[in-house]
């Protein structure tokens, strides 16, 4: 299945008969990944040739969603992509890459063929999910490889609350920097280190 999504991506021509060579839609993993892909619905049509349809969220704006529309052959061929967005008529763009990487995250893992009542059946639930702030140390700064799992709300790679050290007094800061191997870089002049080590301590 990568290598469909690569040829049609990359190999297949353009209107001018030229080869796409869209390598920038590859990247559009990272929009599946995250979670802006919607479900997948389809259709089969007499001649045994699959149209996929799902939206997928914007990425200029969250509120809004593109129509995306694939139409492959049952090996696994991809015949053309459609999207309702700005650079959808080239057929390639970033929306289209989205869901071929859910077909392909899907047939990777064998979810395909499953009764719709199936635990597995979950790949295809609409897996957008609303953008709320979070704190900082909530949020997954990572870059998704391809055949790496959608990161969920609960996902166990998501950084938790890191251990920063604090301290009660000035004294206390500044001997916790003297017994640290980092100290030759607080003791570099002109530095905002230096600076915030040498300073005085702050009083009402």
């Amino acid at each position: 299945m990568y290598g469909d999504i690569y040829n049609y991506l990359i190999s297949s021509k353009t209107v001018d008969g030229q080869e796409m060579k869209n390598f920038k839609s590859l990247q559009s993993y990272n929009f599946f990944q995250s979670g802006n892909v919607g479900q997948i619905v389809q259709h089969t049509y007499d001649n045994k040739e699959i149209m996929l349809k799902t939206d997928v969220r914007a990425s200029q704006n969250i509120t809004r969603n593109n129509e995306v529309y694939v139409l492959c052959q049952q090996d696994g061929t991809i015949v053309k992509g459609w999207c309702s967005c700005m650079a959808g008529q080239g057929h390639s763009c970033s929306h289209v890459g989205a869901l071929l990487w859910k077909i392909e995250h899907a047939v990777r893992n064998n979810y395909t063929g499953v009764a719709c009542t199936d635990e597995s059946a979950i790949w295809n639930r609409g897996t957008k999910r609303n953008i709320e702030p979070r704190p900082l140390s909530s949020i997954q700064f990572t870059k998704p490889k391809v055949g790496s799992d959608i990161l969920e709300d609960d996902d166990d790679n998501i950084p938790g609350t890191r251990d920063t050290p604090t301290y009660l007094s000035d004294a206390e800061y500044k001997d916790s920097i003297n017994n640290s191997h980092l100290l030759p870089l607080f003791n570099i002049k002109g530095t905002t280190a230096h600076k915030a080590f040498t300073c005085a301590p702050f009083t009402k």
